[in-house]
């Protein structure tokens, strides 16, 4: 029923979050998400830069990917943890079908720095396949 799917070397037990997935935004919620989306959109206005899809890694409940749903850019949020991301995907029952967040768990983004473009392009590659983009 959901928009989410797990990738190629998906999470297999990420114990912290799966714990406090239920609870994460009563412990977070002075995060100032409004703050974060308004320096992204900032930053790309001074960059000349106009995206249409953002990939928000390590998106855990969703916050910050309802935020930029919500903004009108397509969103996909990765993550490791399933609860996570159940979370995330409950919250984005509040927006219209087309406009909510792809939920993808994946890690491949945590391994060596040295190959993060590469496993950021293998992320995005997997995602676009299950959302058909």
């Amino acid at each position: 029923e959901g928009r989410r799917a797990e990738a190629a070397g998906g999470a297999a037990g990420v114990s912290a979050y799966e714990s406090l997935a239920a609870c994460y935004d009563e412990l977070t919620y002075d995060i100032p998400y409004e703050k974060t989306l308004t320096f992204f959109e900032r930053l790309c206005a001074r960059e000349h830069v106009q995206p249409h899809l953002v990939l928000d890694l390590a998106c855990g409940t969703g916050s910050l990917s309802m935020l930029l749903a919500g903004r009108g850019y397509r969103v996909i949020g990765a993550d490791l943890s399933e609860d996570m991301l159940a979370e995330a995907e409950r919250k984005a029952r509040e927006l219209p079908e087309g406009s909510r967040p792809f939920f993808i768990c994946h890690q491949g983004y945590l391994l060596s720095p040295k190959n993060n473009i590469a496993n950021i392009k293998l992320l995005l590659l997997n995602a676009a396949q299950l959302w058909r983009i």
